[in-house]
């Protein structure tokens, strides 16, 4: 039992526990050596801030961040936390030296199914090889940290973060691992550094996290990997990737952005959503940060603009203490440059939405890059026969795409593209008007003829597939009208014009119509 503890011992405990000092810790969370000693004596109650940090650090799950939170700072009794002895005694929780986690400055928001189904397949013995895999921005480093941290104590010999950005080639995996994990190569050894490695993590239980493998892809030696935990059967690699590794042995978990809520006068909609990740943000870019109720239309409308993208959102309320949430919506609806922060704690690729993607463009092919400007096209998905008949692409090239994270296929053979994606390949596409002139009149013939040729199940018993098929396909359609009476194309649209009266009328879209 707590109950004759204060915070503060409990926290001292819990800090000696996991083998940290009062300044490694301190460091940690980001507060001074006398800041920590006073909130350990109970002198004084950390902010709520400093209290969200702590959490993280303690490994205290993302489930019981709000509880920690308030019983540091006074609103609940030490006794709703777990007992130190418990979370100390465990014989397998990793020395703190043997975790180089990075300790990130906010606490996750909106990921607890992720973190549940990540934290069960790290458990699961058959799942050695575990790739997060989705769009830059979309958050998959920041969520495998949080699932190592939480499975931690699965993995004696210890969790290892290893980052791979700055390696140019594959050859240098090798030893990048062995200086992330502490290992030193004999040079004295007659087996060259791979073997040596290998040998030392032979009978480890332990988890390499390898974050940012995307470019390591197009040359040869990945493989690597597959041996590694072919050698090391205790140890697991959870890896972070813009497009899956093609390895055998490996499962691929996909990233999304996070969920969008729709009706705003929902009791807590806020929470665990992109709503609630744009208020955090911006209420550490501005302080006094306060909503209203149209404040919290415009939020909803960047959060779809955006599609739940983390990064995006975090770049989009950067700009609270200059413009309204209104404004912030129009400037994102205008272009994608407007979403970029000159922050110096930022990696260069993640300054903007931009250099996001300018990062996965120029790992595609000549042809998936004339491929995927030619899908910028389409507004609210495709099909893939639509997509071989307007954009000309193969099964193979939107497999690759799907592959490298640039298109998502969105169940009964539907495929759409990642809004702010499909922007930067409008952008690029502007500067290939011959080649852009010809895929917008494929699309409109495409989806009008389509629209004709609707008419006669519109009038039939199979009325509503009809109408179910064309409903989903309405923004493609909307898009072909228009590019149609730009064009001066009457004659297609003559024949489509009984559909339409059809459609319409049965749909009861008068105002429309």
């Amino acid at each position: 039992m707590n109950s004759s503890l204060m915070f503060g011992e409990w926290l001292r405990q819990r800090r000696d526990g996991l083998g940290l000092t009062r300044k490694e810790f301190a460091k940690r969370v980001g507060c001074s050596v006398s800041t920590l000693r006073k909130i350990e004596n109970d002198e004084r109650r950390p902010s709520g801030q400093i209290a969200e940090l702590m959490a993280n650090c303690l490994n205290i799950p993302a489930a019981e961040y709000s509880t920690f939170v308030r019983v540091a700072r006074g609103e609940l009794s030490v006794e709703r936390l777990p007992p130190v002895s418990k979370l100390i005694a465990s014989p397998n929780i990793s020395p703190a030296s043997k975790i180089n986690l990075p300790v990130l400055p906010t606490p996750l928001i909106g990921r607890q199914r992720e973190m549940d189904e990540l934290t069960q397949l790290l458990r699961d013995p058959q799942c050695r090889l575990l790739t997060l895999v989705g769009p830059g921005g979309i958050g998959k480093t920041r969520l495998a940290i949080e699932a190592a941290s939480q499975i931690q104590e699965f993995f004696v010999d210890g969790v290892y973060f290893i980052s791979l950005a700055s390696v140019n080639t594959i050859q240098f995996i090798v030893p990048v691992i062995a200086d992330a994990i502490g290992f030193a190569f004999e040079s004295a050894s007659r087996a060259d550094p791979k073997t040596q490695l290998f040998r030392y993590l032979k009978e480890k239980q332990v988890l390499l996290l390898t974050d940012n493998l995307e470019h390591l892809l197009s040359e040869p030696g990945i493989e690597v990997l597959n041996e590694l935990i072919s050698n090391a059967r205790q140890m697991k690699l959870l890896v972070t990737s813009r497009e899956s590794l093609g390895l055998q042995g490996e499962w691929i978990f996909e990233v999304h952005g996070l969920p969008v809520p729709e009706n705003p006068q929902t009791e807590g909609f806020t929470q665990g959503t992109s709503v609630e990740l744009f208020l955090q943000r911006a209420r550490r870019a501005q302080v006094e940060f306060n909503t209203t109720q149209e404040d919290f239309l415009a939020i909803l409308r960047i959060c779809h603009l955006v599609d739940g993208m983390p990064l995006a959102l975090e770049l989009a309320a950067a700009w609270v203490r200059t413009l309204t949430c209104d404004e912030i919506a129009k400037e994102i609806e205008r272009g994608l440059d407007f979403l970029s922060t000159s922050m110096r704690d930022i990696p260069a690729r993640h300054r903007s939405m931009r250099a996001v993607f300018d990062h996965s463009w120029k790992l595609l092919t000549e042809e998936e890059q004339r491929v995927l400007l030619r899908l910028s096209v389409f507004r609210g998905g495709f099909q893939r026969e639509a997509a071989e008949v307007v954009a000309e692409a193969t099964l193979y090239v939107l497999s690759a795409l799907v592959t490298k994270s640039l298109i998502r296929r969105s169940g009964a053979g539907r495929y759409d593209l990642h809004e702010l994606i499909r922007q930067f390949a409008t952008d690029h596409f502007a500067n290939h008007p011959e080649e852009q002139t010809a895929t917008q009149s494929r699309h409109s013939d495409y989806y009008l003829t389509f629209f004709c040729q609707a008419d006669g199940r519109l009038r039939s018993s199979m009325q509503r597939e009809a109408l179910a098929e064309l409903t989903v396909e309405m923004d493609n359609i909307r898009v072909a009208w228009d590019w149609a009476v730009a064009h001066g194309e009457f004659a297609l649209i003559e024949q489509c014009l009984r559909a339409f009266i059809m459609f319409y009328d049965t749909r009861c879209w008068y105002q429309e119509g």
